[in-house]
């Protein structure tokens, strides 16, 4: 238990141990102030939640940079966090320590960014800022997280206007014959356009008429394009192979057989991973253009296609879900939300189902009497 001592007129000095063993003291007007400060450095120390004052101090630039050095993300994902510290958070709370940083603080660098930067850029920036300081909070060395009430409003999705059959067969019939397969892919499977590019022959069960989605090609900065694994554990998945997937996919070997060991399907022609800029630029954007379709038709489109057909044949949130490799069906219902039947049109048919066409109007209801018959 600490003690407290009369240092002068009105100053009394409150001085306990920490749990490491450490004293400390602070100085208060009044000891009546100084005893209520000893009782909760007691109660905190009791209940596991004592917090080290020193460690508010750090700097939270110092603290940001060594939480990204510790974070085990890939080279793109530390690029993006790198970015938003340099350009935008680093700027605003330069020189301010971790403790001093108020949710008034950050509205305003939100404010700030939202003014120059897209909202999904915006709301990127938030969340780095929130897991910094929640990571801050486990570590001890604040109790609240300042970004808990600051979060900027979601933007509001695009309704998903999935592409009609035609379309995907005039993009079929418009892109490069050695691209050709991979619209099918998009549009058959779901898979994005990473996936297309990561796809290896051994992944492709012909007999099983299933394919396994375990790579992708991703693009780090400096550096040529390399597979690696999906972003999400989700993303991992086996989906059906459907007939015209496998007819493509098999005319394609025939005519372009894989002979590296790696069994790379999709690759340019020295032999290396395609460049997703490359994909559109140069194959894409000219099979949008001949197919007639809007000049911002993206490859994502054709898994948009995708979902909307497992939905139009009557598949669960968590067919489609497990189909794409959403993380949660949260995400699935949010993006594909109005491609469902509403509430109401799902009743009417369920009722409808069950009694058929619907009763004469002269008919009786049981249960309904007129007043004469009370």
């Amino acid at each position: 238990m600490g003690h407290i001592q009369r240092r002068a007129k009105d100053r009394w000095r409150a001085r306990y141990v920490d749990p490491d063993g450490t004293e400390r003291s602070k100085t208060f007007p009044r000891k009546l102030d100084a005893e209520r400060f000893l009782v909760s450095v007691e109660t905190d120390k009791l209940r596991g939640l004592y917090l080290d004052p020193s460690l508010g101090r750090v700097g939270f630039a110092t603290y940001a940079i060594e939480w990204l050095e510790a974070q085990p993300v890939r080279p793109g994902t530390r690029h993006v966090y790198d970015s938003y510290l340099r350009n935008w958070i680093l700027p605003a709370l330069k020189g301010r320590a971790l403790a001093a940083i108020r949710p008034t603080e950050i509205r305003g660098l939100i404010k700030k960014a939202d003014a120059g930067l897209a909202p999904v850029t915006v709301r990127g920036i938030h969340n780095l800022l929130s897991t910094i300081f929640a990571s801050a909070v486990a570590d001890g060395y604040i109790a609240k997280n300042p970004c808990s009430t600051t979060a900027p409003p979601k933007p509001l999705r695009a309704r998903v206007v999935p592409l009609e059959v035609a379309h995907v067969e005039a993009l079929m019939n418009s892109i490069q014959p050695r691209c050709r397969p991979m619209v099918a892919l998009g549009a058959g499977c779901g898979l994005r356009l990473g996936e297309v590019l990561g796809l290896r022959l051994h992944r492709v069960h012909f007999l099983a008429r299933e394919l396994d989605v375990a790579e992708q090609v991703v693009l780090n900065p400096g550096s040529p394009p390399t597979l690696a694994p999906p972003k999400t554990r989700r993303s991992v998945r086996t989906v059906p192979l459907p007939s015209m997937v496998a007819s493509e996919l098999a005319a394609y070997l025939e005519a372009y057989p894989v002979r590296d060991k790696d069994g790379l399907l999709f690759r340019s022609r020295h032999g290396t991973p395609l460049w997703s800029s490359w994909f559109y630029q140069w194959v894409w954007q000219p099979a949008v253009i001949a197919a007639d379709l809007p000049p911002g038709t993206r490859f994502h489109e054709l898994r948009h296609f995708y979902a909307s057909a497992l939905i139009r044949s009557g598949e669960s949130v968590k067919t489609v879900q497990a189909a794409l490799g959403h993380a949660t069906a949260v995400e699935t219902l949010e993006t594909y939300a109005s491609l469902w039947p509403d509430a109401p049109e799902r009743t009417r048919a369920a009722v409808d189902a069950l009694f058929g066409p619907a009763m004469g109007g002269d008919r009786k209801q049981p249960g309904l009497h007129t007043a004469d018959g009370l």
